[in-house]
């Protein structure tokens, strides 16, 4: 079978259907200790983030890539840290980054995707910091791209 012979490509075809099941996570945890990555189930965002070339900040500053419940406030449901010297990039959102286990992307229908630059260097939203958002984003079963351009 897939497991015992390692093949990641095999298991992966076969993974969204073990892992619904009791023993599914079993498995994860055979191939958490073989190394082998598994995919995380539920709705993904793959974002790639671009900056102007007029905006200068430290090669330090952070740079926050998140999802939101669309309209509603609270805690982001997936964050992913990055920093001024990684733009442009691509980073994608899933459940794995949530905040808060109660709090996740697989709990939402409609998101909506923001990166940020903190030039205040805080995770709290300031006057200073540069944003831009996706607007409305409804999630489905695979993954979702979405495209900011920091300006």
């Amino acid at each position: 079978d897939a497991l015992s012979s390692n093949d990641r490509e095999a298991f992966m075809r076969y993974w969204p259907a073990y892992s619904a099941t009791p023993g599914g996570a079993a498995l994860a945890g055979d191939f958490a200790q073989r190394e082998i990555a598994l995919p995380d189930a539920g709705p993904s965002i793959e974002v790639r983030v671009s900056v102007s070339p007029e905006i200068q900040a430290d090669l330090d500053t952070p740079v926050f890539v998140l999802a939101r419940r669309a309209g509603a406030p609270g805690p982001p449901l997936a964050v992913k840290r990055l920093r001024f010297a990684d733009l442009p990039g691509e980073v994608r959102l899933s459940d794995s980054d949530a905040m808060l286990e109660t709090n996740r992307l697989s709990d939402a229908d409609r998101v909506e995707v923001v990166a940020r630059i903190a030039l205040s260097g805080g995770v709290i939203a300031a006057e200073s910091d540069i944003e831009v958002g996706s607007g409305e984003i409804v999630l489905g079963e695979g993954a979702v791209q979405v495209n900011l351009q920091l300006q």
